[in-house]
């Protein structure tokens, strides 16, 4: 019967056990990546091995000799590969670890992956990802050779060759010619974790490290160090400079890891490697002044009153240019490698692990395992490497034109970083047998004192690399499925754990508990890249405040006390030399960390700090005021900054007494104006009255008769723009005229009676928060904006009778408004910030006025962090030209192989256009605005130094030039879908060679206009 209805099933029971069926060869696979993840952690590995030996009674006579010399945490490390190894050959697990698949002679091979296995795959993955278990993997290689040697699954070692050379060249091919992908900061380190992983397979005598037979011309050189020297040539032949860079990189950071008896027996290394790549010209992007990641002023800037200090700081730097007058400045960590390599390669005095403390140099993990027979014929040792299949590095060496090249604009970013010796520089140390033989003042702080002591120039380079390392490779990420995996205080307990790579400084030798002095290098390196941290960087600021945090939460013995020494040789010895945004990158790290610790401060430091926020404008001083005004920000309760972040009496309340200026309302007590505006708040905010009635009255008869009546014509100038937007603003007023009463309570009274002030100031039913009243404005201008645009015409109409031309009429528009919106809010960033983006967003005003308002109009607070709004304008036009193109989110799909025809698809070429469009005139404006500045002020003093508004403007157009340029690029590689060699043609007419052409067209002589060409000449 059809017509009969279906039997619907019950629904299950809820509570009955889901069974499912679990994959017992998956479930393995899970826990062998657990298992060879963590053979080599050092954050683990001590416990439960501090109070007893490891017991070497399983190992001949002449191996315990050898293991007695290994440090605690190498034993344990060797016991856990000689049992991790030994379970994975067990009988029953070879089968399912130790398989793999044969290459065939078919068409269809099988992936790298299958005929490498799951255990050598996994293995090498963790090599390329984990860099201070490179040894430990090294280990665990040569432990599985040997076990399976002979058997089924023989040649182990092999195929994790066979499978690190593929990856090699897919990684390559992916960083250099954008396949499979943008690659990450991860990828470029990974190439380089992979070639420490070979060199020390060459150590072990499991690769061929260097071939000594006689070869006809022509013949491949199969060993380690014929794979070096191709990478070498790739980096001398490389016509791109960024590609130079980065091949030259990942063949010296691989030196010091090289067997003993190349460096310190052949000259092979000196000639065919060091010398061809220490002749490459090298500029770093970090050079002081004119880099264009520079964290350092040529000079510091000119600051009244602190002359004497200036005076010292210029003494110690010359004295410091005169004891190392022979050596070259070192900005950058690539000329820090270089440095650290000369005296060790061309000198060859000593093997590498004989001049440092870093000990990742001479683990042998693999101690347990006899490989004394290991370089014998069929033995599995000395095995040949296979030929790099790489395209981007076939084509570089044939010199092919047809190579585009399609890597990330941020690729150096990942391994190039600013040098900035927070804690003194360890130059004496560099030169071999060079003592420090002069006394200096006994020092309080013992691990200070030991830090500069004992830690030469390698030991901190290769401490802060490594640091450097853990912090790029274990970011918190969030899984396509939502997951995080990963967070701040893993990464902070791996940093820890570095101090097991330290001789004589293993947590578990300390009687202390802690490592003498490896903490100054932490916050050394932690400091120097939250400083440097910008839009293209891989590291961002919040993550390595937070990683930073999380140290100084997990060690306060020692981590407190170097982090305020860190801070106070900043504050006193930098900031006046310290760029800009380094500047306000610091100002935001120290606001984070104080809300974040319960703003516990030393009180000492707070009293010194006063003194310079009521100076003239220094560096110092605003330091401390950006800090504060921030931490205010952060507040739910603004009363907290006098009761618990302030020392009792500190002069800084004063600071944010009177912060909002909108009692310099030059309207007002001006009687019609007053009243105008009175008027406008209550129909704007007592009776939310209708905008059209609103604008019907504002632009009506009544009130332009008033004005035409008014004798002061200059002043009646934008009048009803600046009405209707001071009275929108009339919340924002409030709210911080309640916040400065709700401080100047807390400062007199201690704090009391002065809950629930601020509603009783800004009235019944507003929100006392900051973002509520955020919110509260912008939805204001939102509903308002037919009214603003209104007023807009009305007084341009009125204008322009005084003064010919409309369109820089509406740019004096629209500078009114923001001028109004900046003086309201005062200091408080986040509210301009927030308002600006409500009127980009809804097209009030464009970037070009508010690029105009900052270099022409604005003479206050916003003027000093001009380029934070220049380029937060920037990205909303920018945005916006994006999504008002037709085909932006079409991502077009151009043929890989037929480079030349990326950009001439025409919806291709339409994007191109319009983002030109867009960005060119902008580019070029804000360089004429600031060389104009530039010409109008001159150097104070002896004219040796910039004064602070020439460094804001110059520092500030580097940034703005950077950090546009980033986001065009974006663009086009993304939504246009080109590759950046091909973009950076098309943007070529608003390059910083370009913009420095315009520079020299209109600029008069002076000092900063100099430097600020040889800044944009420096930029590539």
């Amino acid at each position: 019967n059809n017509n009969r209805r279906k039997r619907v099933p019950r629904p299950g029971n809820r509570f009955t056990n889901n069974i499912k069926t679990v994959d017992p060869e998956a479930a393995m696979q899970r826990q062998l990546a657990a298992m060879v993840s963590r053979v080599g952690e050092l954050k683990d590995t001590i416990s439960g091995h501090e109070n007893h030996n490891i017991d070497d009674s399983d190992v001949d006579r002449e191996l315990q000799q050898s293991m007695h010399k290994q440090r605690q945490v190498i034993k344990v490390i060797s016991k856990n590969i000689q049992d991790l190894s030994t379970v994975l050959c067990s009988e029953g697990n070879a089968a399912l670890f130790l398989k793999f698949e044969k290459p065939q002679l078919e068409v269809l091979q099988p992936s790298f992956a299958s005929t490498a296995g799951p255990l050598a795959t996994l293995l090498v993955n963790c090599a390329a990802a984990l860099p201070l278990q490179t040894p430990a993997y090294v280990g665990l290689t040569l432990s599985v050779e040997k076990l399976a040697l002979g058997g089924e699954f023989s040649g182990f070692a092999q195929r994790c060759i066979n499978y690190a050379l593929e990856s090699l060249s897919r990684q390559i091919d992916s960083i250099i010619l954008g396949e499979r992908g943008v690659a990450k900061a991860s990828t470029v380190l990974q190439v380089q974790h992979l070639l420490r992983y070979l060199a020390l397979l060459a150590r072990v005598n499991i690769v061929l490290a260097i071939d000594t037979t006689n070869k006809i011309e022509g013949e491949k050189d199969h060993s380690f160090f014929g794979l070096l020297k191709t990478l070498a040539q790739v980096a001398t032949k490389a016509s791109d400079r960024k590609v130079s860079n980065v091949f030259k990189h990942w063949v010296l950071s691989t030196l010091l890891y090289l067997p003993t008896e190349l460096i310190t027996t052949t000259t092979a290394v000196n000639e065919e490697l060091w010398t061809p790549l220490a002749d490459l010209t090298y500029e770093s992007r970090f050079a002081p002044g004119i880099g264009c990641c520079a964290l350092l002023l040529e000079k510091a800037q000119f600051e009244e009153g602190v002359k004497e200090e200036e005076e010292e700081e210029e003494d110690e730097e010359d004295d410091d240019n005169d004891d190392a007058e022979d050596s070259e400045q070192i900005c950058d960590t690539l000329q820090d490698l270089m440095r650290c390599l000369k005296p060790l390669i061309v000198e060859r005095k000593n093997k590498p692990a004989t001049k440092t403390r870093f000990t990742l140099l001479e683990d042998a993990p693999w101690i347990r395992v006899d490989n004394n027979d290991i370089s014998m014929p069929g033995s599995g040792g000395n095995l040949p490497l296979p030929q790099l299949t790489s395209k981007s590095i076939l084509m570089i060496l044939e010199g092919r034109k047809d190579c585009i090249f399609g890597y990330h604009h941020s690729i150096e970013s990942a391994f190039l970083f600013g040098r900035l010796p927070i804690f003194g520089s360890a130059a004496a140390a560099v030169a071999e047998g060079d003592e420090d033989d002069e006394t200096e003042e006994t020092q309080s702080n013992a691990q200070l004192q030991a830090y500069e002591k004992e830690f030469n120039f390698l030991d901190r380079f290769l401490i802060a690399d490594a640091v450097r390392d853990c912090l790029l490779n274990h970011q918190a990420i969030v899984t396509d499925t939502g997951v995080t995996r990963g967070s701040a205080k893993e990464t902070a307990q791996q940093l820890w754990s570095i101090c097991h790579v330290v001789r004589d400084n293993e947590i578990n030798d300390n009687s202390k508990g802690s490592p003498t002095g490896i903490e100054y290098i932490l916050i050394e390196t932690l400091l120097s890249l939250i400083l440097q941290s910008s839009l293209d960087s891989y590291l961002r600021p919040i993550y390595l405040s937070r990683v930073l945090l999380e140290l100084v939460r997990a060690q306060p013995a020692v981590m407190p006390q170097a982090l305020a020494v860190g801070v106070s040789n900043l504050f006193q010895f930098y900031l006046p030399t310290l760029v800009p945004i380094a500047r306000y990158n610091f100002s935001r790290w120290f606001a984070f960390h104080l809300t974040n610790t319960d703003y516990q401060w030393p009180k000492a430091y707070w009293d010194h700090w006063a003194s310079y926020a009521f100076e003239n404008r220094n560096s110092r001083g605003d330091f401390v005021k950006y800090s504060l005004q921030l931490m205010r920000e952060n507040l739910s309760s603004v009363d907290t900054m006098v009761t618990t972040c302030l020392p009792p009496g500190c002069i800084l309340v004063n600071h944010f007494l009177n912060s909002s200026s909108g009692v310099d309302n030059p309207d007002k007590k001006k009687g019609f104006f007053e009243n105008l505006e009175k008027e406008m708040e209550e129909r704007l905010w007592d009776r939310n009255e209708d905008p059209d009635l609103i604008c019907d009255y504002i632009i009506g008869e009544e009130v332009s008769e008033a004005l035409v009546a008014f004798p002061d014509k200059c002043l009646i100038a934008w009048c009803r723009t600046r009405t209707v937007i001071r009275s929108i603003m009339h919340i924002v007023e409030k709210y911080l005229c309640g916040e400065e009463k709700q401080i100047a309570n807390a400062a007199a009274i201690n704090g009391d009676e002065t809950n629930n002030r601020m509603q009783e100031d800004i009235g019944v039913g507003v929100s006392t928060s900051r973002e509520d009243v955020l919110a509260v404005t912008t939805d204001a201008i939102i509903r308002y904006k037919i009214l603003i645009e209104a007023c807009l015409k009305r007084d341009l109409a009125d204008f322009a009778k005084m003064i010919d031309g409309e369109r820089q009429e509406l740019l004096i528009g629209h500078a009114t408004i923001l001028g109004v919106m900046a003086t309201v809010t005062g200091k408080s960033h986040v509210l301009l910030e927030g308002c600006l983006i409500c009127l980009l967003d809804n097209e009030i005003v464009n970037t070009r006025s508010v690029l105009t308002w900052l270099l022409e109009h604005e003479k206050g607070v916003a003027l000093q962090h001009w380029w934070n709004y220049t380029i937060l304008s920037f990205r909303v036009g920018l945005r916006k030209v994006v999504t008002n193109n037709e085909t932006a989110s079409l991502n077009i799909i151009v043929h890989k192989e037929d480079s030349a025809s990326e950009a001439d698809n025409p919806a291709t070429m339409k994007l191109i256009k319009k983002v030109n469009d867009f960005a060119a005139p902008l580019f070029k404006l804000a360089t004429v605005k600031v060389v104009t500045k530039l010409s109008e002020s001159s150097s104070i003093g002896d004219c040796k130094s910039l004064s602070p508004i020439e460094v804001d403007l110059i520092e500030g157009l580097k940034y703005v030039i950077m950090a546009a340029t980033i986001m065009v690029l974006e663009v086009l590689t993304t939504n246009a879908n080109i590759k950046l060699q091909v973009a950076m043609e098309h943007i070529a007419e608003y390059s910083a060679t370009a913009l420095a052409d315009i520079c020299r067209e209109n600029a008069s002589t002076s000092q900063g206009i100099d430097v600020l060409i040889s800044m944009l000449e420096a930029i590539k």
